[in-house]
């Protein structure tokens, strides 16, 4: 299921005592006994994303002024709504620390010119768009020459990325992050040891 399936079937399934699972959590899902997810919920997301931003641009990068996130929301999707609650809720916990702007999308939308006229300025732009509108959107801010940190959520870039990296030169997507909730089996920890070990076996 995608969300909105299984919050409008959440009544039946807790009746029926059925589970169901869905590729990302909602804020209603993660209040019911009958639905699991595999990752965080979008507004987590949001907020963690406003978190590691803040934290690099001033600890690691050692800067001395708030960060300017600029965030394409997509409008028309509840996720949208979502993320930009959970970039709101980071950017309250990190008072004085970031400035946030937002420009709406639509998940069908792939022209950008007023969108990056009005994020050209962001230190760092998070997109929420899936799909055709994340792969146009890469290529024609990179186009129009924006420089600064490009951000995806955990729905807009790795669920594309071939259609992303058949549009957007490497160089567009070079230092391009993508938060997500899954280790990486290059990753050093005790989890992707014992898997490693079990596949060998």
């Amino acid at each position: 299921y995608d969300p909105p399936e299984q919050n409008a079937l959440a009544t039946a399934q807790g009746e029926d005592e059925m589970p169901s699972l869905c590729f990302c959590a909602d804020v209603q899902t993660l209040k019911t006994d009958w639905m699991y997810a595999y990752s965080v919920d979008y507004v987590s997301e949001g907020k963690a994303i406003v978190d590691y931003l803040v934290k690099d641009w001033w600890e690691t990068r050692g800067m001395t002024r708030p960060i300017k996130i600029g965030a394409l929301v997509m409008g028309d999707m509840q996720s949208g709504g979502q993320y930009w609650s959970g970039l709101q809720a980071g950017s309250a916990a990190n008072p004085g620390k970031c400035e946030l702007k937002k420009q709406e999308s639509l998940r069908s939308q792939t022209a950008w010119a007023s969108e990056v006229d009005a994020l050209k300025d962001r230190d760092a732009i998070v997109f929420t768009t899936v799909g055709p509108a994340s792969a146009t959107f890469l290529k024609e801010v990179r186009e129009k020459g924006y420089q600064g940190q490009l951000v995806g959520v955990t729905i807009s870039a790795l669920g594309f990325w071939t259609l992303i990296s058949g549009m957007v030169p490497k160089s567009g997507l070079d230092g391009m992050l993508i938060p997500h909730a899954w280790p990486l089996w290059t990753d050093d920890t005790d989890f992707v040891a014992n898997m490693s070990e079990m596949l060998d076996k």
